[in-house]
């Protein structure tokens, strides 16, 4: 016969409304979600959305969302981040995280969550002339300050802009 259990957690079946934590890691391009209780990732993800960017109707700014300690149906900690991986400079976001989110218990956030962020993370053209002067055949050169598996660098991974904040088509070369 085995022991009895004798311990109960009182965070899944509290009837408390669940309280969330947003946080955007800009090193990373993603948001963070911290939740006071185990939440229902099924619920989490439905109440999920992110507006902003260049987003139009027929573009619409889709989002990836992962929990980083999931148990079954459940996790506390979520994971944000917009589906093509890019964020467009000079650009602002709203992730909104509903009400709807459900607990283990079945019970709703306390309220509406949003975050705002303004990606201006890119440095615009100070050559010798204005940003829209760039010559079209510029070579860049990059250098690490690690060892890198050169094999990794792919126009795929390397993303350039044009003065239209378009991307615009790149070849990549490994040099020595």
């Amino acid at each position: 016969m085995p022991p009895p259990q004798l311990g109960v957690n009182l965070a899944m079946i509290s009837k408390t409304a669940p309280a969330a934590t947003i946080t955007f890691d800009r090193a990373a391009m993603k948001w963070k979600i911290e939740f006071s209780k185990p939440m229902r990732n099924d619920t989490v993800k439905a109440a999920l959305s992110l507006t902003g960017g260049r987003e139009t109707e027929s573009n619409p700014t889709e989002i990836d969302t992962a929990a980083l300690n999931p148990e079954n149906e459940l996790a506390m900690v979520f994971e944000v981040f917009p589906k093509n991986g890019d964020l467009l400079p000079e650009s602002t976001y709203n992730l909104t995280l509903a009400a709807t989110a459900q607990s283990y218990a079945g019970v709703a956030l306390d309220r509406t969550y949003t975050d705002t962020v303004t990606d201006n993370q890119y440095v615009l053209w100070t050559g010798s002339g204005p940003f829209n002067e760039v010559p079209a055949g510029k070579v860049w050169t990059i250098r690490f300050n690690c060892p890198v598996d050169t094999n990794t660098i792919t126009a795929q991974n390397v993303t350039v802009y044009d003065q239209d904040f378009k991307k615009a088509n790149i070849t990549v070369t490994p040099g020595s």
